[in-house]
């Protein structure tokens, strides 16, 4: 298999991981890096690896994620769980904001055009 093949395998790998993590930007760019560089390594080490061989080398990816999210402080994981609630509470509420809005709007809309028809012999 191709370096280019398993380099993409890596990437996949990464975006994984990357999903996995509850934490800064900074701590998640710096796992890259990290994992990226021992994928690196071991692909200079075995020119003709392949995939399962670097994922048994690097590991489980989701051991990985816990060992690394351990060696964190507690309270950047607590920090960035509380503000990806705070987005998703958010996105919902602007979501029904947005629905209620487009929902006035067309009630509103089909009432202003309501017309009465009279009878004749009918007073107004």
């Amino acid at each position: 298999m191709k370096q280019e093949d398993v380099l993409r395998e890596v990437k996949t790998y990464m975006e994984q991981a990357k999903r996995r993590l509850v934490c800064s930007k900074k701590s998640k760019r710096d796992f890259c890096r990290a994992l990226e560089a021992s994928a690196e390594e071991y692909l200079q080490m075995n020119p003709d690896a392949t995939v399962e061989g670097l994922c048994a080398y690097l590991g489980d990816c989701e051991t990985m994620v816990a060992n690394f999210m351990e060696s964190l402080p507690k309270r950047e994981v607590l920090w960035a769980r509380r503000k990806s609630k705070i987005l998703l509470v958010g996105g919902i509420v602007l979501a029904a904001l947005i629905v209620m809005t487009i929902f006035y709007f067309i009630v509103v809309n089909s009432t202003n055009n309501v017309q009465f028809i009279m009878g004749e012999g009918q007073l107004m």
